[in-house]
């Protein structure tokens, strides 16, 4: 026997981003999202790896939290709404999230 299909209404808050690499360790991966499921030449990490040097990626904590200050805002405003944070190209991710 099947029970009742019953409507339950559930809100909540998924705070969104692409992400972006915090140390070196998170560039391949990173890349190799960015890019489909194909892994990057040893190459093309060297020149994002330079490019993110050259920007201070990975000293730069407004970098680095840039998602995570307006989530902290959204959570001030919003205390009673269950909430996460979930990125596109970074842990954790969106789909992990829902």
């Amino acid at each position: 026997k099947r029970g009742k299909l019953v409507n339950i209404e559930k809100k909540g808050l998924l705070f969104l981003s692409y992400g972006s690499p915090s140390s070196k360790d998170d560039l391949v991966p990173y890349m190799t999202s960015i890019r489909h499921g194909r892994v990057p030449t040893d190459a093309e990490v060297a020149n994002l790896t330079h490019r993110y040097d050259v920007i201070g990626q990975w000293s730069n904590v407004e970098l680095q939290t840039m998602a995570e200050r307006p989530y902290t805002r959204l959570l001030t405003l919003l205390p009673s709404i269950p909430s996460a944070i979930g990125y596109l190209h970074m842990k954790p991710s969106m789909r992990g999230r829902l």
